[in-house]
């Protein structure tokens, strides 16, 4: 499954502890059903403000 993170105008701290903690979450049910997860950066030029737009974050 594809976990899209969404568009943010000014991602902040805040953003960044919600989404960590939505991944530990669906980690939890994915692994209890032997589902792969995929987080794919996008890059701010296809998809302008999204939130997880590169793999430093």
């Amino acid at each position: 499954i594809h976990v899209m993170s969404g568009i943010v105008a000014e991602p902040t701290s805040a953003n960044d502890a919600a989404y960590e903690a939505n991944l530990r979450w669906a980690v939890d049910r994915f692994r209890a059903e032997g589902i792969v997860g995929l987080i794919e950066p996008i890059n701010k030029y296809s998809v302008p403000n999204y939130y997880m737009n590169s793999y430093d974050k």
